[in-house]
């Protein structure tokens, strides 16, 4: 494994809107993640944000696995996805 990548996006009904460097896209289909995003480490990472995401919305968070190969970096089938609701702050 060369690589996690993870993206971010915000469910509106059935589609997601997905962080595009610090804006979100016009809403689309969730199977497909937009806009990866390289993660520090490998079996425990993490992904630092510029700002916090907006509360009282459910996000999709998913993680790529990505191997070098031919020079190349490519996305692998493994993934892995949740899907979180960030509350309104009190």
């Amino acid at each position: 494994m060369a690589r996690i990548a993870v993206a971010i996006a915000r469910v509106q009904g059935s589609r997601c809107a997905w962080l595009r460097g610090s804006r979100f896209s016009a809403p689309r289909s969730c199977s497909r993640p937009q806009g990866l995003r390289a993660a520090r480490g490998l079996g425990a990472w993490r992904l630092d944000l510029k700002r916090a995401l907006p509360s009282g919305a459910r996000y999709r968070i998913t993680a790529v696995g990505q191997v070098r190969s031919g020079g190349k970096i490519r996305s692998t089938t493994a993934r892995a996805t949740a899907t979180i609701r960030k509350g309104a702050r009190r």
